[in-house]
């Protein structure tokens, strides 16, 4: 009886827009998620999947507009009637004027704590847009296909199979676009193009925009990057921000959080070449340890730190959970902060479990995963941790994803 409607076009009253960037409409008490709209808007659509919980639809027309629709600034972005896998699945908000994002972003944002952190909604801070919504990137990642005979570079589509062709993306740096333009215009590179090539464009101040394939750079060549009053060096295939001016107004958040909480010692997990770690010491923390499972970016970090003359401060290339007892054999707990900034699946259990065993006074979660990051509150929460305050942070504009700060406190 459901697939009859398959083909039918539905008039649907968006109600809400969910974390991950889809509209959410109901159909006879049934969630129905379509990509591509807005809060309040009338869409036209077609059901293009049943689940038993929901069902997916493709947006067909926008019959009436939010007033804070705006025009695409993309030709690859998702529009009304779009074929599937012929558009970027990057960018889910350039239909929404910026401000509408942020507010979007932020209430995805406070929900996400509420419901899966157990989090007080009034512990969350205005959130912080980024300076600029586009050409903000310092590093694209472009993939190679060859179809009928034809070399394709560009973004995977919805299905991470098929490769839609890129000509510039307006979230890279104006650099890094000249660079994938003159690239895409090398005839012997247009020949290299095979269906597993990765082409990866980087840009810093410093060093300029420079492109490498394969999917580790050569070892040992390191860039600088001015990261807030300082130059750091970073190597090229290590994780580094991808948007500098919202970076460094998140570590300065973090380190103002920081000169609160007033520790004597910071453990900086999954610290890099030592962003936070670095700042921590710059802002006179008497003891700091940096620890990454990444062994060149720890390398860079020890070279960072000696260049700026920073004594008290110790990194380590381990793993969070051996780096949490290696660090907190030399501290007092309920005199240090521990800062964490995680990949996007948060941290491990074992680190949970060894974070609260460990009982550190304060913890500072730096996350790129707000549904992760709410997940790992909750286990803290039950460990006797609270959230004192929580602010978003706009890394990302046009994609789905922000990032966040939490500032988590054992409870006396």
């Amino acid at each position: 009886m459901h697939n009859q409607n398959m083909n039918e076009m539905l008039e649907l009253k968006i109600e809400d827009v969910v974390y991950r960037g889809k509209g959410l409409a109901r159909k006879d008490g049934k969630v129905i998620f379509v990509p591509g709209v807005l809060p309040g808007e009338i869409a036209g659509v077609r059901v293009v999947r049943h689940t038993r919980n929901f069902d997916e639809a493709r947006l067909l027309a926008v019959i009436e507009p939010s007033p804070a629709r705006v025009e695409h600034v993309c030709p690859l972005v998702l529009r009304a009637g779009s074929r599937d896998n012929t558009t970027c699945p990057g960018c889910v908000y350039q239909h929404a004027g910026y401000q509408e994002e942020v507010s979007l972003k932020q209430k995805q944002f406070v929900n996400l704590l509420e419901r899966m952190g157990g989090v007080d909604p009034e512990v969350c801070l205005p959130p912080v847009p980024a300076p600029g919504f586009t050409g903000y990137r310092n590093k694209i990642v472009l993939h190679g296909s060859v179809k009928k005979g034809v070399p394709v570079l560009g973004y995977f589509a919805d299905d991470n199979v098929t490769v839609i062709d890129v000509p510039a993306c307006p979230l890279g740096c104006p650099e890094i676009n000249e660079l994938i333009a003159k690239t895409r215009a090398d005839s012997g590179f247009q020949k290299s193009i095979t269906d597993h090539l990765t082409a990866t464009f980087r840009f810093t101040s410093h060093d300029g925009a420079m492109m490498w394939t394969g999917s580790r750079g050569s070892a040992g060549s390191w860039l600088t990057e001015a990261a807030g009053t300082a130059n750091v060096m970073v190597p090229r295939e290590s994780f580094f921000q991808v948007n500098l001016p919202v970076a460094n107004l998140m570590v300065s958040h973090v380190i103002g959080q920081l000169k609160q909480a007033s520790p004597v010692s910071v453990v900086d997990l999954y610290c890099g070449v030592g962003l936070f770690a670095i700042a921590a010491a710059r802002a006179g923390t008497q003891k700091v340890f940096g620890v990454d499972l990444d062994q060149e970016a720890i390398s860079a970090a020890v070279q960072n730190a000696r260049k700026m003359k920073l004594e008290d401060i110790e990194f380590k290339a381990t793993t969070a959970y051996k780096g949490l007892k290696w660090a907190f054999g030399k501290i007092v707990p309920e005199k240090t902060t521990v800062i964490t900034d995680p990949p996007r699946r948060g941290l491990d259990k074992d680190v949970v479990e060894r974070l609260v065993a460990a009982r550190p006074g304060g913890i500072i979660y730096v996350s790129c995963a707000a549904d992760t990051m709410a997940r790992d509150i909750r286990q803290l929460k039950e460990a006797g941790y609270s959230v004192k305050s929580a602010r978003l942070f706009d890394m990302f504009p046009r994609t789905p994803y922000f990032e966040s700060v939490a500032l988590i406190k054992r409870d006396k």
